[in-house]
Parts: structure tokens; sequence; C-alpha cells
């Protein structure tokens, strides 16, 4: 089932500020696994089917080809700890105990198409600055409702007193 507009439209606002937050902590405590599990989540979003198992081979042999052999040097054990970490994050979930196959949630596929949005070849000023400038909007329009539901009520408050007398 499909998630209504407005609720996927939240739920990637979320997932962004989660990409913000993940990209700070990698770049502060220099995190190997949150680049490889973005470059996985990147290529889920434009190469993967919904309901798709993945083992940790399948998923070794995928990195290698989108990064030429990039991810080479990574030992099975990495390849299972990336794993477990997008399984942590929520945007994996594991279908077998021994083998380490996994399924790519909706989370995992929206938070694809934002690293996308970001980082991939395709990327424009837009889709950079999209979900920033999106989050700030509705910030700004929650504040503003708080506001105008403060001033009716003061004037409600007001207006009753001054009935009173």
């Amino acid at each position: 089932m499909e998630l209504p507009i407005q609720l996927k439209f939240f739920k990637k606002l979320e997932l962004y500020q989660e990409y913000v937050a993940q990209d700070k902590k990698a770049d502060n405590t220099k995190i190997e696994t949150w680049k490889v599990q973005k470059d996985f989540l990147r290529w889920t979003k434009r190469h993967h089917n919904v309901g798709s198992q993945l083992s940790s081979l399948s998923v070794r042999q995928k990195m290698e080809e989108m990064k030429k052999k990039k991810y080479k040097e990574y030992k099975n054990e990495d390849i299972h700890r990336v794993i477990s970490d997008l399984i942590a994050n929520g945007y994996a979930y594991d279908v077998s105990d021994n083998n380490h196959q996994i399924k790519v949630t909706r989370e995992g596929f929206m938070m694809g198409e934002i690293i996308d949005d970001f980082e991939g070849s395709n990327s424009s000023f837009w889709s950079r600055r999209k979900y920033n400038l999106l989050l700030k909007l509705t910030w700004t329009s929650a504040i503003c409702a708080a506001l105008l539901i403060i001033a009716k009520f003061t004037s409600y408050i007001i207006n009753l007193i001054l009935q009173l007398f």
C-alpha cells in the first residue's frame, strides 16, 4: 500500500534530517560504513526491485560493480557489518538468520532517493536544496499556526473578561 502524499512528504523530510545527521556524524568520526550504505542505497533506488532478497555476496558484487572494485578490500565481516547497520537503521530487514539475506524497506528506497538527489550524477541545484527549503517552510507554517491559535485564544479570553465587566 502506497503512503498518502502527505505522509510520504513528512517521512522524506524526516529521512532528510537523518541523512544530514548521519553525514555530520560520519564526517566527525570517519565512519566508512555510512559511505558504503549511501552507495548501496543509491543503487537500490535505481536498480533494485521491492521485495527481492539480497545476500551478502550479491551486496558485495553490486558494490564492486558500482564503484569499480572500490569495496574489494572489504572482507565478508565488513559487508556483514554494513548489512547489520542497514538493518539497524531500518533501511532493510533480515529475511534469514545465517545467510545474511536482506530486503530493502520503503524507508531504504526513500533514503536512496534523497541520497541520489544530493549525490547523484543528475542532481541539480533544486534537488539539493528542496528538502532544506521544504523543511524550513514546514516549520514556519507550524509556528505561524501555533501563533495564530495563541492569538485567537488570547482574543477570546480578553473578550470574555470584557463581557464580565
